[in-house]
């Protein structure tokens, strides 16, 4: 969704937090996709808020030194980047049914207008996509043939903040995609989505906050929202409950057992509390997804 420009470099994948800015050069082959390079390196301070740029200069600047580390420098060909943008920035409904075979220019009459009577924010404001859903066609009960639309509008804003950094980091802006759908793709790509007849939940645990996005087994889009509930929410329970600095909770986390025998270590023993509280809390959130949904349809 929100695609720009045309195709000028190398292809180049960018993720950006408020704790890393990482940045991947893909190359397509005969039989799938290779990683050729990789580079990461530490947020600086408060330049990205829930997963938002907030100082488009200084990440841009960050995103060139990046590059540059690994050899696509300014005289090199100016690389084509795919961003993956917070779900909790993106307006995005449920799949919207509408005749199947409906001309581009009614649909996107009709997508205006849903997004004119529903969207939080001015139409003026915003930036709108759509895509119709493949395999999603169906005779419904009242005989006429439906398939989904997925809908996402994005205020302008948020999107302008995207090619400021773009233009400091001497980059293209190719795509950009939303992290649920992102993730959902990504999981299709490599078969590990359900089978015939089967629904999948993806609950992605990002950074700033979690996607939750239910699936067909057509990898059709059926559910998504995003909730403020991610690894920072765990490193901050972590720093108030026993009193220590965000690097020292980061370096804890991945040594916490949230199952099985307790660690004999006070300390990663009252981490862990605090961080099953957090997931208490997103199991919490997975259940009224699941339970909002239902009472949908």
């Amino acid at each position: 969704m929100f695609g720009f420009g045309k195709k000028v470099g190398p292809n180049i994948g960018l993720d950006i937090n408020s704790q890393t800015i990482s940045v991947m050069q893909l190359e397509k082959t005969k039989q799938d996709l290779k990683v050729v390079k990789y580079a990461s390196t530490i947020t600086p301070p408060d330049i990205v808020r829930e997963g938002l740029i907030d100082d488009p200069e200084a990440v841009g600047q960050a995103v060139r030194e990046l590059l540059d580390s690994i050899g696509l420098g300014v005289k090199t060909p100016t690389p084509l980047a795919a961003i993956a943008i917070p779900g909790q920035a993106v307006w995005m409904p449920r799949p919207m049914p509408v005749p199947k075979g409906m001309p581009t220019d009614e649909l996107n009459d009709v997508v205006r207008q849903e997004a004119i009577n529903n969207l939080p924010f001015s139409i003026e404001e915003a930036n709108i996509d759509w895509q119709r859903v493949p395999g999603t066609a169906r005779l419904d009960t009242d005989g006429v043939e439906r398939e989904d639309v997925v809908l996402g509008a994005i205020q302008k804003s948020v999107v302008e903040s995207y090619q400021r950094m773009a233009r400091v980091a001497k980059i293209e802006l190719g795509k950009l995609e939303i992290s649920s759908l992102a993730a959902m793709r990504a999981l299709t790509h490599a078969h590990l989505l359900g089978g015939e007849g089967s629904l999948s939940l993806i609950v992605n645990v990002r950074q700033d906050a979690t996607d939750i996005t239910l699936v067909n087994n057509k990898s059709a889009l059926l559910f998504s929202r995003s909730v403020l509930l991610g690894v920072e929410t765990c490193l901050e329970a972590i720093c108030r409950s026993i009193n220590v600095g965000v690097d020292e909770a980061a370096a804890m986390l991945p040594k916490i057992q949230l199952l099985g025998v307790p660690t004999v270590e006070p300390r990663l023993g009252q981490a862990a509390q605090v961080v099953r509280s957090v997931c208490s809390d997103l199991t919490a959130e997975v259940g009224r997804s699941l339970e909002f949904y239902m009472s949908q349809v």
